[in-house]
């Protein structure tokens, strides 16, 4: 359900951008994850972020390292969140 709900978010941004999206990279040349994802964020052409914008309607949250459990916290916390909306 909560993915269905962040994609749903994702579909919903990328389809009401006024503008041309654009893929911004890191730059560091490690473009790519262990995963082979890209390692990046979406623009529209007002600069709007889609990563900021997910984190701020509580569908997915900021990584800086944390520890496996501090992520699942928080991940805990935004779905208690989104119940509520």
């Amino acid at each position: 359900n909560f993915g269905l709900r962040a994609k749903a978010f994702v579909a919903e941004w990328c389809a009401n951008a006024d503008q041309q999206l654009l893929l911004v990279t890191k730059g560091s040349g490690e473009e790519y994850d262990k995963f082979g994802r890209v390692l990046g964020d979406i623009e529209d052409g007002d600069g709007n972020s889609l990563v900021q914008d997910i984190i701020a309607n509580y569908h997915g949250v900021a990584y800086q390292g944390q520890s496996k459990e501090a992520i699942k916290k928080a991940h805990l916390d935004n779905r208690l969140k989104l119940n509520t909306i």
